[in-house]
């Protein structure tokens, strides 16, 4: 692969600590501190400075100190996330609860270590009937909660974020109509930890990549997640069911494009698809995604991307008011009433102004594509 910016080092990086090889020397016109800043922003600074570690010409001291402390960053939080989410588990397992692993908590443990997936908040999938008793078991372990609409709970204490649904994806979404009822093909043990097959984990873990993909974007470490679990799953899961999912839906060919940079990336393997777009998308994105991805993405082939993103976030749909604001919801607001609800809300919510002020700044500032 040739590298051309700090992002292509840092993915170099990752190779060689994947592969057990000493990097290439860096580049003219590159610097550490420049792929450090890549790293931090994908969150795979740690998992880099494991190929940091074998480079013959390393970054100075100061420099290579942050990667190193980035490093027992991510060992400190993945113990402190196990022991976290131990509590939790425990907690509702004793109240009968039954839980069910799908996300970050899970796919850490296809990694090489786990404390090299970084994690920003730990998910967990319980019953829908089990919401409200979970709340009150959040708020009793000392956490702060924020109810979604009796569907989900955001829990909240101190750098702790736990999030518990009750969906594989949210109300209404059309990933939600491929795969829904998180709990129908589970098997539930006796200590009430649920499993499902590897076939619906996979079917699962792609739509949820996919759908960041589409929206705001995936980063490296997305990326990386279906790198460990790809040849895992090819020989546990139902390929061939999954593929299917996907082609009907017609996801196929970005999965394919996704799969391709993996392997171009940490296995050098060439391909004859044109994933250069995806690539800079991917680049840029960061582990959050970016307002320039979702513009391109939500309004592909058009023109004024940013005046359409604009009204897009300032005229959202009647379904998204409702799913962000259950009271008009329930009483069926028309659009009208809906947006003037919703604008009164943000005017008197302390911050809310400063806030959307800063966003669309951000939103001026972003480098779109011009069709």
């Amino acid at each position: 692969m040739e590298i051309i910016d700090a992002y292509d080092y840092l993915i170099h990086l990752i190779a060689c600590a994947i592969h057990r090889e000493v990097p290439k020397s860096l580049p003219d016109g590159i610097t550490y501190e420049q792929v450090l800043s890549c790293a931090i922003r994908h969150d795979v600074a740690g998992f880099a400075y494991l190929g940091v570690l074998k480079a013959q010409n390393k970054p100075n001291s100061e420099t290579l100190e942050r990667w190193k402390q980035r490093y027992f960053i991510g060992i400190q939080r993945n113990i402190e996330q196990e022991e976290t989410l131990k509590i939790l588990l425990d907690s509702l397992h004793s109240e009968g609860i039954a839980t069910l692993e799908v996300q970050g908590t899970k796919v850490k443990r296809y990694y090489p270590s786990p404390d090299l997936r970084m994690m920003g908040d730990i998910d967990i999938i319980i019953k829908k009937e089990n919401i409200t008793m979970t709340e009150k078991i959040l708020a009793e372990l000392g956490y702060k909660t924020l109810n979604q609409e009796n569907r989900e709970i955001n829990g909240y204490l101190g750098d702790k974020n736990i999030e518990i649904h009750s969906e594989f994806f949210s109300e209404g979404s059309s990933y939600g109509k491929i795969i829904s009822d998180p709990f129908k093909n589970a098997v539930v043990q006796n200590d009430l930890n649920a499993t499902v097959s590897d076939t619906v984990f996979w079917t699962y873990h792609l739509l949820h990549c996919l759908k960041h993909y589409r929206s705001s974007g995936v980063g490296f470490r997305r990326i990386l997640d279906l790198y460990f679990l790809k040849n895992k799953m090819e020989k546990t899961a139902d390929i061939e069911y999954v593929n299917n999912i996907l082609s009907k839906n017609g996801f196929a060919e970005d999965i394919k494009d996704l799969f391709a940079i993996a392997e171009y990336w940490f296995d050098g393997k060439e391909t004859d698809r044109d994933i250069s777009e995806a690539v800079v998308a991917i680049k840029y994105a960061g582990t959050q995604g970016s307002i320039s991805v979702h513009m391109n993405n939500k309004f592909k082939e058009k023109r004024f991307k940013k005046l359409r993103y604009f009204l897009y976030m300032l005229f959202p749909t009647k379904n998204k008011i409702y799913k962000s604001y259950s009271y008009c919801k329930e009483h069926r607001y028309p659009y009208v009433l809906c947006w003037l609800y919703r604008a009164v809300h943000i005017s008197f919510k302390q911050g809310r102004i400063k806030t959307l002020i800063r966003y669309i700044k951000r939103i001026n500032k972003a480098d779109v594509k011009k069709k």
